[in-house]
């Protein structure tokens, strides 16, 4: 990473130059293709300090000129964009890594592929855009050949199991960390398999398995140090702070902390060390340090706002808040807390913005081709007027012939009077055709621009709700922790909670929605363990039932090596997890929310029935409709744009099943939906 911080650094210094008046580039170019990286980091270090300004086009433009083999020209692709995806360049790294997949497809380079697809998919992790990049990592996984390129089969599987650390599945990301450790100890890479050791503790730790994860940390250091990896070593004693941080073992935390800091400075790699002035800050806060926590939050956001490592500067606002707090300065917590909530949003606002502008491009695609059929039906009416002049004047031609050919020129005449009357009456046909289908894409173009518009409404007016309640909650927090009032500040932060989560699903909902409406969503039927789905989204809503005193019920013919369907796992995972939020949403107090597999000879039927309010069948005929409708407010006042249901119904048919709707008595309301049952067993 620390070449590649470099390359990052040379490529900025290129602006206003060519490759002929750039000698250290020549120079830049034979280090890489020669693998010496202790030349790459003297040359590009020459070169770092006078970075300021970054011209895409005139370095690329050089680069391809100097370089003959587009094997080297991908690598160098992917080598510049791989520091830059968490900075403020990340768009400009996703068009280079795209890039370079393009060109790696061209000439049938399956590793090159691999190695953009996986870059990729660690480039959206970091966005949280997770379904995306766990669907790229096993597009990678398919393309490597683990018998001839282990080493590149096992680092994916790491990444693969880093992301899925990130969104919280430690089990799958500790499985998929053993699968990577042992090809690294059969291809006798030490490197890798310190790094899953360093893996490993990871998971572990956000098990939280404290135990096991100091463990693992160990076994990287004892590993890494006596082949000088000082990045591992370093890496492994600041996983070790912040797991002492969590047990509040404050001096053992500083101690490992400054360690990893030492050796993070000694190879100049700052923007790791961030994490590391943030992990000691706040222990030198609970510490009651003042001095030391606000040296090392300084030191923090100087090295954010020198890198553009604004994803990193919300943890740092984050700890600035709590520091601030521990000192009893709550005017200056409420202030940090306000940054790093409005730094959080504007973040995480990119990816909503980001829709609305795929939304309004389909809407101008869609204006642009009724105005071509509009020009096509006035070309054929042209040419139809002038058709018709050319037979006015031949129907003259032959009334003069009758007088001068009598009876044989008429029926001459009357032959070719007959023929064209059928070219125009076919042409007439062909213009009422077009006709119709111009007012056909008219009115399909008002009612899409009808839907955006109260889709848009409904959209603002449900994110609306949850910011006003934060800004509300956050008046509430100030007050509360001012009186000391424990107990109100816990409800409050519950309350932050919810909201949270009410704002993340609608998002989720919101990106496979657009995703589906602009034909962009990728369907990838594999063979899925449905049991291990069905348990995921139970985990995820069982805090909300518990909540609202609604018992969740899973009964399922559940096996031991478990219930295998073929499917697409996102677009079923997103079914599962809207139908049981619609029926807790729906189910009142004390009610019951059962989740059920029923086995029919290849089909597996999935049940989720709830003990609610009912359902019109009114309500139960706008499921089947395309457009969006407020839906009715829950039991206990949840409000939705009814977005999830649309998405059900949408994804249950790419799979060709249907989402059925069945109401029991009055109250009790059932869906269900049939998915293949597959015999084919094999490790995940």
């Amino acid at each position: 990473m620390q070449i590649r911080n470099y390359l990052l650094a040379l490529c900025l210094t290129l602006v206003g130059t060519s490759y002929a008046q750039s000698p250290i580039l020549r120079q830049m170019i034979e280090a890489q293709q020669a693998d010496n990286e202790i030349l790459l980091d003297s040359l590009i270090n020459q070169m770092y300090a006078k970075s300021s300004t970054l011209d895409w086009a005139s370095y690329f433009d050089s680069l391809s000129a100097s370089i003959d083999s587009d094997s080297i020209l991908i690598d160098f692709y992917y080598d510049v964009a791989a520091p830059i995806i968490t900075g403020k360049s990340a768009s400009e790294a996703i068009t280079l890594i795209d890039e370079g997949i393009r060109l790696s497809e061209g000439i049938d380079h399956k590793m090159l592929t691999a190695e953009g697809l996986e870059l990729k998919a660690f480039a959206l992790s970091q966005f949280g855009r997770f379904d995306e990049s766990i669907a790229l990592f096993y597009q990678a996984l398919r393309l490597i050949d683990p018998k001839l390129h282990g080493g590149l089969y096992a680092s994916t599987l790491a990444n693969l199991a880093s992301t899925l650390h990130e969104m919280g599945d430690n089990e799958k990301s500790i499985d998929y960390h053993r699968k990577s450790l042992a090809y690294h100890q059969d291809t006798g890479d030490l490197r890798g398999e310190a790094l899953s050791y360093l893996g490993l503790g990871n998971a572990y730790s956000g098990g939280p398995n404290y135990d096991s994860a100091l463990y693992y940390y160990e076994k990287t250091i004892k590993l890494s140090k006596p082949n000088g990896w000082n990045d591992l070593e370093a890496y492994s004693y600041g996983n070790m702070a912040s797991v002492y941080l969590e047990q509040n073992l404050l001096q053992k935390a500083i101690d490992y902390q400054k360690k990893g800091l030492a050796m993070e400075e000694e190879r100049n790699d700052e923007v790791i060390s961030i994490e590391s002035h943030a992990n000691l800050a706040s222990a030198y806060a609970q510490l009651q340090n003042r001095d030391l926590a606000m040296y090392h939050l300084d030191r923090a956001k100087q090295i954010v706002e020198k890198y553009d490592a604004w994803h990193t500067m919300v943890m740092v606002y984050e700890i600035e808040s709590e520091a601030y707090k521990s000192f009893g300065q709550y005017d200056l917590a409420l202030a940090a807390y306000k940054q790093f909530k409005t730094l959080g949003d504007s973040l995480s606002g990119e990816e909503v913005q980001r829709n609305k502008l795929a939304l309004q491009e389909q809407y101008e695609a869609e204006k642009k081709e009724n105005e071509i059929l509009t020009l096509q039906q006035q070309n054929q009416l042209a040419t139809l007027d002038l058709e018709q002049g050319r037979m006015e004047k031949m129907r003259l031609t032959i009334l003069a012939g009758v007088a001068l050919l009598a009876c044989g020129g008429f029926i001459f005449g009357f032959i070719q009077t007959r023929r064209s009357k059928r070219a125009l009456d076919k042409r007439n046909l062909i213009i009422t055709d077009i006709n119709k289908k111009l007012n056909a894409s008219q009115d399909a173009l008002m009612e899409s621009n009808k839907m955006k518009d109260k889709f848009f409404a409904l959209i603002a007016h449900d994110i609306r709700g949850p910011l006003t309640s934060f800004q509300g909650i956050g008046r509430m927090l100030h007050y509360q922790m001012k009186k000391g009032d424990t107990q109100k500040v816990n409800q409050l932060i519950e309350q932050v909670d919810k909201s949270a989560d009410k704002v993340n699903h609608l998002l989720d909902n919101l990106l496979k929605w657009t995703l589906n409406q602009l034909g962009t969503l990728p369907y990838q039927p594999q063979e899925i363990n449905l049991q291990l789905l069905i348990d995921d989204a139970v985990t995820i809503f069982a805090p909300s039932a518990r909540a609202k005193e609604v018992e969740l019920i899973v009964d399922s013919i559940y096996e031991e090596e478990g219930v295998w369907v073929r499917a697409d796992i996102n677009m079923i995972g997103t079914v599962l997890r809207n139908l049981l939020s619609n029926a807790i949403k729906f189910t009142p107090r004390l009610g019951q929310v059962t989740i059920a597999i029923e086995s029919r000879s290849d089909q597996l039927i999935v049940h989720v029935r709830d003990t609610g309010i009912g359902m019109s069948e009114e309500a139960k005929s706008r499921i089947m409709e395309e457009s969006l409708n407020a839906s009715a407010t829950g039991t206990d006042g949840e409000k939705g744009t009814g977005l999830g249901l649309i998405l059900c119904r949408k994804f249950v048919e790419i799979h060709g099943s249907q989402l059925n709707v069945t109401i029991h008595e009055g109250t009790t309301v059932s869906f269900s939906l049939e998915l293949v049952k597959t015999s084919i067993l094999h490790e995940q």
